[in-house]
C-alpha cells in the first residue's frame, strides 16, 4: 500500500515556493487542494496558488515556469497577477476563500495575503 509522508512533501512544497518567492519569480505561494484540507491521497499533486507582479495573458504560458519535474510530486500552478488576486476577494471567488481560510501559506509577502483576506472579508 502507498502512503504520502504529508511533512516530507510539505517540507518540499515549501522550500520549492520559499526559491520562487527568493528568485523573484513569485509574491506569495499558498498551497490549496487536497493537501492543503488533508484529504489527500498517495497520488496526490501539489496545487499551488502563485501571486506574480506581471503575467502573460494565456493560462499555459503562466504556468510552464512554475513546473518542476525534480520534485517529488506534480505542483498543478495556478498563476495569478496581484491584481487578479485581489479581485478575485473582492469578487469572494470560491478558490478565494478556499486559499484563506484553508490554505496553506508558503512563501512570500504575508502582509499582500493577510491584505486581499481583509478585502475578501469586508465582501
Amino acid at each position: 500500500m502507498f502512503k504520502l509522508d504529508y511533512d516530507l512533501v510539505l517540507r518540499e512544497v515549501r522550500g520549492y515556493a520559499e526559491d520562487l518567492v527568493r528568485r523573484g519569480l513569485a509574491e506569495l505561494v499558498v498551497l490549496i487542494g487536497s493537501l492543503a484540507k488533508g484529504d489527500y491521497s498517495p497520488f496526490s499533486d501539489a496545487d499551488l496558488l502563485i501571486v506574480v507582479r506581471e503575467a502573460p495573458k494565456n493560462p499555459l504560458e503562466r504556468v510552464a515556469a512554475y513546473i518542476n519535474p525534480r520534485l517529488s510530486l506534480d505542483v498543478e500552478p495556478m498563476v495569478l497577477t496581484v491584481e487578479e488576486f485581489f479581485e478575485m476577494a473582492r469578487e469572494r471567488r470560491r478558490l478565494s476563500e478556499e486559499a484563506f481560510f484553508r490554505g496553506v501559506f508558503l512563501a512570500g509577502n504575508k502582509g499582500l495575503f493577510e491584505e486581499a483576506k481583509r478585502v475578501y472579508e469586508r465582501g
